[in-house]
């Protein structure tokens, strides 16, 4: 039996393949005559260039938009729309159009959440399929159209027209084949591999099914003390790889700090980033500055928190109230009440956009002890 490493390696080379075709053969489009235009000189040609960039963003937006649709389907809560250098984020019940910084979501990122716990594995099994399902109707939409309609392309406008059609034709089927193969790269799980695991059953469905169980916990308003800890455990000691079991470290971390086991909370924290390899890149900020925060509030070692603290900067996925904490929890250790102050009063008035609702309720505990400790030193 193949390991899990080597099966994500041989299909994500399948899917390089794929992709390295499609791009070949789109340079072709570009540079070449496969769809005419040897009338237009190269440099009129070089529209193209924005043409496929464009065609590429939509061609995408159209995929996670699927996934949208899906979970809204299945009456999960819209959180986040990321698509190249645009967010559409949901804060405090609006929803906000911001400029995305981190280039690790640029290939697209859909959040949606569940508020019950109804019979997730289908219901994730859904929204993961919506993305494909979108790729390939809009890239069907646009193979009839370019086989029953002809354009006139010795015009500069149809001949842009055409192209820009059989681009986002291509890249439509191109993006629901590569992301329907089962695979997990870069932290991602790809959408075959997440409908694969949650409905097969066995090990890898029983830890998916864990933790978005913990999650939809979490995010209906539940603090982190107050969920179960032994599925979350029973699942984490499965004889079974899986690039999810990180999560389900982080998850007891939370658990036990709430609870106030510091001592479990530690370790489990350090067993979260010993799996930072499979966290996406856009996040791993998240566990440095939980670690920082653990070390400057629990542990007293400002050093060690300050080192963790400064490694990654945190991007426009991580919250700003995290943020806030960690600075909070630094300033007092130096002795900069007043600081400390500022720093908490402003988390604590950033805690309403956190996505983790139950989160929110245990943090906005632990930052008014925090506010309690500083006006006994002021």
């Amino acid at each position: 039996m193949k390991s899990p490493k080597l099966k994500n390696r041989i299909l994500g080379f399948m899917g390089g393949i794929i992709i390295g075709a499609t791009v070949a053969y789109l340079v072709l489009v570009v540079f070449g005559d496969v769809k005419g235009g040897s009338e237009f000189p190269w440099h009129t040609k070089l529209l193209l260039f924005p043409v496929v960039a464009i065609a590429l963003w939509i061609t995408i937006s159209i995929h996670e938009l699927g996934h949208v649709f899906a979970g809204l389907s299945q009456k999960f809560e819209f959180r986040l729309l990321s698509v190249g250098p645009v967010i559409v984020e949901k804060e405090l019940g609006k929803l906000k159009l911001k400029r995305n910084t981190n280039f690790n979501t640029f290939g697209g990122v859909a959040l949606c959440l569940p508020t019950d716990q109804q019979n997730l594995n289908k219901r994730f099994a859904i929204f993961a399929f919506g993305g494909p399902l979108a790729s390939l109707i809009f890239g069907g939409f646009f193979s009839i159209f370019l086989i029953f309609i002809q354009l006139d392309t010795t015009l500069l406008r149809f001949y842009l027209l055409e192209s820009f059609i059989l681009i986002s034709c291509i890249l439509s089927f191109c993006i629901a084949l590569v992301t329907l193969i089962p695979m997990h790269s870069e932290g991602f799980t790809s959408d075959g591999g997440r409908i694969l695991n949650l409905l097969k059953g066995g090990p890898s469905a029983q830890i998916e099914s864990t933790l978005l169980n913990a999650i939809a916990q979490a995010t209906s308003g539940i603090r982190p003390s107050l969920i179960n800890p032994d599925p979350i455990l029973i699942a984490l000691n499965l004889p079974y790889e899986s690039p999810l079991k990180p999560y389900l470290s982080g998850l007891l971390y939370n658990h036990y700090q709430d609870a106030g086991e510091l001592e479990k909370a530690s370790w489990h924290l350090d067993q979260y980033l010993e799996g930072a390899q499979y966290i996406p890149k856009g996040y791993i900020a998240s566990l440095y500055l939980e670690k920082a925060w653990f070390e400057a509030r629990h542990k007293k070692n400002l050093s060690l928190a300050k080192e963790y603290f400064s490694r990654e900067k945190a991007g426009v996925m991580i919250p700003k109230s995290q943020v806030l904490r960690v600075e909070a929890a630094i300033a007092m250790g130096e002795g900069n009440y007043s600081l400390a102050v500022k720093k908490i009063n402003e988390a604590i008035k950033e805690l309403p956009k956190l996505i983790d609702k139950g989160a929110a309720v245990a943090e906005k505990e632990w930052l008014e002890a925090m506010l309690e400790d500083c006006k006994v030193e002021l």
